[in-house]
């Protein structure tokens, strides 16, 4: 929908910007569902954030994402 009315949009999960939305930022749910039973030291327990670029999208709304940017993204499609 936000590509239908040219609007960039960002998501909290990986899969939106995969599926063709501009980009995503957010949490990473992996391991989130580990047993608290299981012995876990609490840095393992810490979320990892990750940045997601879809650049075809980019391309699309006419917006040039720049260089500091993808660089620090941790995934980037083209």
């Amino acid at each position: 929908m936000a590509l239908k009315h040219r609007l960039p949009a960002m998501y909290p999960f990986p899969r939106y910007p995969q599926a063709g939305s501009l980009m995503s930022y957010g949490a990473s749910t992996v391991g989130w569902a580990a047993p608290l039973s299981q012995p876990t030291s609490p840095s393992s327990r810490q979320p990892k954030f990750g940045l997601v670029i879809n650049l075809n999208t980019a391309k699309a709304l006419g917006l040039t994402i720049p260089q500091a940017l993808l660089v620090r993204a941790d995934q980037v499609i083209q």
